[in-house]
C-alpha cells in the first residue's frame, strides 16, 4: 500500500507541476492556481510520506525517521532511508528488551516435564512456596505465567 500513496503522490506532484506551472496556463488565467497549490500541498505530503508510514505503522522509532525525513529528506538518500525504515518491521529483539524491567516476564528454558494441567502447576507452586523454595515473589509471578498462558 506504501507504493500506492507513493506513485499516487509522485503522479500528484508530476501532474499538478505541467499543468500549473507551465507557461501556457500561467498566460491564459486559467486552473493554474489551483496547480500550483495541489502541486506545493502533494509535494510537502511526498516529503513527509516516511513520517506518515511510520506513524501509521506505530513504529517504535517515529521520532528519529522524523528527524532524519525532516532534516536529511531533502538530499533524497535521507528521504530513501527514513522511507525504508519506516517501512520495516521492527526487529524482535528490540520488542523484548522493553520487556526487561517487567517483573512477569522471566526468559527461562521450558520445563522438560510440563505439567498436566493449570491446576496441576498450581498445586506445585503453592507447595514450593510453603516449602519456602520459591518466595512470595517468585510465586506471584509463576501463578501469574501459569494463570495468562493457558
Amino acid at each position: 500500500m506504501v507504493f500506492v500513496r507513493l506513485i499516487v503522490l509522485l503522479f500528484l506532484v508530476f501532474y499538478s507541476y505541467t499543468t500549473g506551472m507551465s507557461v501556457a496556463a500561467t498566460a491564459a488565467g486559467g486552473p493554474s492556481v489551483l496547480m500550483q497549490i495541489l502541486f506545493y500541498v502533494s509535494l510537502v505530503a511526498l516529503y513527509l510520506l516516511p513520517v506518515y508510514e511510520a506513524s501509521k505503522r506505530r513504529h517504535p522509532s517515529i521520532v528519529p525517521i522524523s528527524l532524519i525525513d525532516i532534516l536529511l529528506g531533502w538530499t533524497v538518500v535521507g528521504w530513501i532511508v527514513a522511507l525504508v525504515w519506516a517501512v520495516r518491521r521492527p526487529e524482535p529483539v528490540a520488542l523484548a528488551e522493553d520487556n526487561e524491567n517487567d517483573p512477569y516476564v522471566i526468559v527461562e528454558e521450558p520445563s522438560r516435564y510440563p505439567a498436566n494441567s493449570a491446576a496441576e502447576s498450581l498445586r506445585e507452586l503453592s507447595r514450593l512456596h510453603a516449602d519456602g523454595t520459591i518466595n512470595d515473589e517468585e510465586y506471584e509471578a509463576a501463578k501469574h505465567r501459569v494463570l495468562n498462558t493457558r
